[in-house]
């Protein structure tokens, strides 16, 4: 009887060996079949990204691929995956339709896409995708509520296009001249020079100071020219402008003058380049939205309700702001040093130093509406970073005997001279050029 009751024993527990041997072998093919699966989903991400590189898409078929994507990972049987690959052709076919006649082939293909893609979908990929929306949504829905919470609105469901903006907005400045800009010896042109003077003014400056939105007559280095006498003038304006040029930059340029002589003034027009430094401003849509512009359009409709799709949105576009304690101290110590360096070099050639803090757009001490709606292009963040870092800057102009504060240099203008945050036309130059030339002793 004892016999009878182990034998049974000893068969089940071989018989349990011998089913966990099998699901060892199981589980050994489980994972290669995983392993295969992931090479699989790797393989159609790079070719979904190579396509979007070349030909671009909009919001719509970048969702489809990533959806697509996720969904192979978790496909076994073969012919699954044909149906993927079909449902993706013809999310192609509908991504490469453009013209608006064609929209019923894009719905039809869109459905097409759909159906497939369900059809493709296992029991476990369906709860898997749906437990994973959830949890996508719920984090999405809590971050909105915690940005409303604690955050303003940038507004970028106001969004526009600087040039958009100028062409649309009443108020603003001239248009922008395209012809008219010439160079002369490698400088910026100056126009109304006398052919002979006994001292030059030398200015170097950034592109506001070269003024390539103008033509030349309407520089404000130009506009200085005439004030001081024009072709019969004892003095010659030169321009050193050059785009992007912070103080640094033209301490070089000023140090390679071998004509710089007593009597003469060197004219350093700074101020917006280098607090640019000290942040990073995205002035540009980056290369994403570049190759997929209507993702663009789709972000600022949902900014309408959305500050998270705001928040998205300006991080993509314009106001896209980086800045830290250290860039700030580095870009002030650098300024520190380029106005020393300048200042030491023209009164060692016997020439006076002329410091100058330039206007930008948040400077105006009377905004016009114009104004408001321009800045609120860049977000609340642009004004805050260059407000940290401009007092900065005049506490070292200041400390030069013939320092000029020209922030309020555009506030007499009824009219918006603003192109941009800190480019102006030639009424805005005028100004530039009135002011500075009021505030200098041109007969020292």
């Amino acid at each position: 009887m004892g016999n009878v009751s182990i034998k049974p024993n000893i068969r089940t527990r071989v018989r349990a060996g011998h089913v966990f041997q099998i699901r060892t072998l199981s589980d050994v093919t489980s994972r290669g079949q995983s392993i295969v699966d992931r090479a699989f989903v790797l393989l159609f991400t790079v070719l979904v990204g190579l396509w979007v590189s070349v030909c671009g898409m909009s919001a719509a078929w970048a969702l489809a691929a990533a959806g697509g994507t996720f969904t192979a990972a978790y496909l076994r049987p073969l012919h699954r995956k044909f149906l993927v690959a079909i449902s993706v052709g013809l999310m192609v076919v509908a991504g490469l339709i453009r013209a608006e006649s064609s929209r019923v082939v894009v719905i039809v293909a869109l459905l097409g896409m759909s159906g497939l893609l369900g059809a493709a979908l296992t029991v476990r990929s369906r709860r898997v995708a749906v437990a994973n929306t959830v949890v996508l949504v719920a984090l999405l829905g809590l971050t909105e509520v915690a940005l409303r919470a604690t955050s303003s609105w940038d507004g970028a469901r106001n969004f526009q296009p600087v040039e958009i903006y100028r062409q649309t907005a009443a108020g603003g400045p001239d248009e922008v001249a395209v012809v008219g800009i010439s160079h002369e010896k490698g400088l910026r042109r100056t126009t109304d020079q006398p052919t002979v003077a006994d001292r030059r003014v030398l200015i170097f400056g950034g592109s506001t100071t070269a003024c390539n939105e103008v033509i030349d007559a309407n520089t404000w280095p130009s506009a200085l020219q005439r004030l001081l006498g024009g072709p019969k003038s004892k003095w010659l304006v030169e321009n050193h402008g050059l785009s992007a040029a912070t103080a640094a930059n033209r301490v070089t340029a000023l140090k390679s003058i071998t004509y710089l002589r007593s009597g003469d003034l060197v004219v350093f027009y700074v101020g917006v380049n280098d607090a640019g430094v000290s942040f990073t401003l995205r002035e540009a849509p980056t290369p994403l939205l570049k190759e997929v512009p209507r993702l663009g359009s789709a972000l600022r409709r949902i900014s309408e309700y959305s500050v998270l799709a705001d928040r998205i949105f300006r991080s993509l576009v314009f106001g896209g702001i980086s800045t830290s304690d250290r860039a700030r101290a580095d870009a002030l110590s650098n300024f520190q040093n380029a106005l020393s360096e300048a200042s030491t070099f023209a009164e060692a050639h016997g020439a006076r130093f002329v410091p100058v803090l330039q206007a930008h757009l948040f400077t105006r001490a009377n905004p016009t509406d114009y104004d408001r709606g321009l800045g609120a292009i860049y977000s609340t963040r642009l004004p805050m970073a260059v407000d940290a870092i401009y007092p900065a800057l005049w506490n070292e102009v200041r400390r030069y005997d013939n320092a000029i504060d020209a922030r309020s240099a555009q506030d007499g203008l009824m009219r918006s001279p603003y192109y941009d945050w800190h480019h102006v036309d030639a009424r805005g130059n005028e100004a530039i050029a009135r002011f500075i030339f009021d505030r200098v002793d041109w007969y020292r």
